[in-house]
């Protein structure tokens, strides 16, 4: 069994910071994902680590999500909008009012404008403020 050095350590917490898997980063280091789940619940220190790499590996896929999005990735986009606004744009929207009169609602024409803005993006022009 490998001793888990704090270079071994600091090994494991660098891939997990790349958005690496638990099991992908504890291969990297010749070390069972066991071992480290168990330090994690014994080192507090360790655990506190373990939490911040994990928060900067998923800060780099949003890093690399927004760069496909903008790059021509409408569903990522999307994705990444649900996300980041989700009372505006989740899809589980769910309204209750009594009113009187007609009343009409408006997503098609935001989500046309949206679409239209991508398309202007893509062929090199600016996004509007």
């Amino acid at each position: 069994m490998t001793k888990l050095t704090d270079k071994i350590k600091n090994k494991f917490l660098s891939e997990l910071a790349q958005a690496q898997s638990v099991s992908c980063a504890a291969r990297t280091t010749g070390v069972s994902r066991t071992a480290y789940y168990k330090l994690r619940e014994a080192d507090h220190v360790f655990k506190r680590n373990w939490q911040d790499a994990l928060e900067q590996g998923v800060d780099a896929l949003e890093d690399e999500a927004v760069r496909r999005a903008l790059q021509g990735s409408d569903t990522l986009l999307i994705f990444l909008l649900k996300g980041a606004k989700p009372d505006k744009y989740r899809d589980n929207v769910h309204v209750q009012q009594e009113v009187s009169g007609e009343v009409t609602l408006t997503w098609s024409d935001r989500l046309s404008r949206a679409h239209t803005a991508l398309e202007e993006r893509r062929n090199g022009h600016a996004l509007p403020a």
